[in-house]
């Protein structure tokens, strides 16, 4: 768990800082509320650390499930988490819920 909330620390800082910049606290609670509800899916839990479902893959079927609720910065986060290995888990039981 440490490790966890060590790893989101930074992407959890930058995110605060996107989104009082923006004025938009209670936007990005829904969106990593959002998140974290798609990666406790039982579903998606199996495709996550799955080597056949690729970074791209992965990253579709996350975006195709949260739709229209990610804005543009959510939707890099998501991209930008999963192509670095730090599977959308993240979101769950660390620095951003």
């Amino acid at each position: 768990m440490a490790e966890a909330i060590t790893v989101a620390r930074p992407y959890a800082d930058a995110v605060y800082k996107i989104a009082l910049a923006d004025n938009n606290l209670s936007g990005w609670s829904e969106i990593l509320r959002l998140a974290a509800a798609i990666t406790e899916d039982e579903h998606v839990k199996s495709l996550i650390d799955n080597p056949v479902v690729s970074a791209k893959q992965l990253t579709g079927i996350f975006l195709d499930i949260g739709q229209d609720k990610f804005n543009v910065e959510a939707t890099n986060l998501v991209t930008l988490l999963i192509e670095n290995k730090r599977s959308p888990d993240i979101f769950t039981g660390s620095g951003f819920t």
